[in-house]
């Protein structure tokens, strides 16, 4: 008697490994974009099912009207006709029909069918297909669609590609998501910074100036570009705490008092606890609270000193100090 794994508990077993592998790989594109994502998604799914050509389309609002969202590589090669891009779903045919059901739709005799209007004139023949609802929040989202596998498309093809197909989703709408959300903090903090810039001018234009020089030495030592962006946005409000400060000691020319220098050195302080709460996706709120800290422990508000500081506050601290543009070496920053 031989021993070892039926062959069908193989196949099972390889189409989980293929499907795992495609969910890895997706959650680990930090750096792509949606469509980067949902076209290395889209051809691990004409790939997992053994099939050669694959497309996905998106599902209107109004669960009404479906558009094309992307063909896999394969098919753009076989395609003869320019694509549909926004077609009613009253107008779809039967590769649709996943829509109608809610449920995966498998057609092993495509050729023989009837209804397969919604196929632009000159279409590449299909013999097979098979369709997936991709379903979020009770509706449906995204149909991920693939054709011509040399053999009859399964029950278990349709489970497995309906199991990847919503991780899929989940990875793209949580990249989709979090693009949003960093617009939206972007938004947020340009609006702090219009705000202190209507209150002092010269602020503002240096906040500026240390947003771009702060990146600029942070690109230059070979930062990763989500380190470089998280000490731009910091250099961009780090004097946020100065809207506490009475504008007439901000725009009073001359020597500042010992009083009126005591009140400034609070801003700091001040940008920390308007900051503290907010989950940053970088330390911003440590830049903001330790601009003016100095390596040799002589600044403010707490005198740390060397690695007390931040990384991405010593750079900061430089700028603050210096103000101007000129050759800087990382070993003068303590960064090395």
């Amino acid at each position: 008697m031989k021993h070892g794994y039926p062959s069908f508990e193989i196949f099972l077993w390889v189409e989980f490994r293929d499907r795992t592998t495609g969910c890895i790989v997706l959650s680990q594109m930090g750096e792509a974009s949606e469509e980067e994502l949902a076209t290395y998604a889209l051809e691990t799914a004409v790939s997992m099912t053994d099939s050669e050509v694959g497309y996905l389309h998106s599902m209107n609002a109004n669960q009404e009207h479906i558009d094309l969202y992307l063909w896999s590589e394969e098919t753009i090669e076989r395609r003869t006709a320019e694509p549909s891009s926004h077609l009613p779903l009253s107008e779809a045919g039967i590769w649709a029909d996943c829509i109608r059901t809610k449920r995966p739709a498998i057609h092993n005799d495509y050729p023989d069918l009837e209804s397969k209007n919604g196929l632009p004139e000159g279409h590449f023949p299909l013999q097979r297909h098979m369709s997936i609802p991709i379903v979020d929040k009770e509706k449906i989202v995204a149909i991920i669609s693939v054709g011509d596998k040399p053999h009859p498309y399964s029950e278990d093809d349709a489970r497995q590609l309906s199991l990847f197909g919503g991780s899929m989703w989940t990875i793209i709408f949580g990249h989709r998501k979090d693009a949003l959300l960093k617009k939206s903090l972007m938004q947020t903090i340009q609006a702090f910074a219009m705000t202190l810039e209507q209150r002092d001018p010269y602020t503002a234009g240096h906040q500026r100036h240390v947003a771009d020089l702060s990146s600029a030495i942070a690109r230059e030592l070979g930062l990763e570009q989500d380190m470089i962006e998280g000490i731009g946005i910091g250099g961009i409000i780090h004097d946020l705490g100065k809207i506490s400060v009475p504008a007439e000691i901000l725009n009073r020319p001359g020597k500042l008092s010992e009083p009126e220098l005591a009140i400034i050195k609070l801003h700091p302080e001040v940008g920390y606890q308007i900051l503290k709460d907010i989950d940053f996706l970088w330390p911003v709120v440590d830049m903001i609270h330790q601009h003016h800290e100095r390596i040799d422990g002589s600044g403010y508000p707490y005198g740390l000193k060397g690695d007390e500081i931040s990384f991405e506050a010593r750079i900061m601290a430089w700028l603050t100090w210096w103000r101007r543009w000129r050759p800087i070496a990382p070993t003068a920053l303590g960064l090395g």
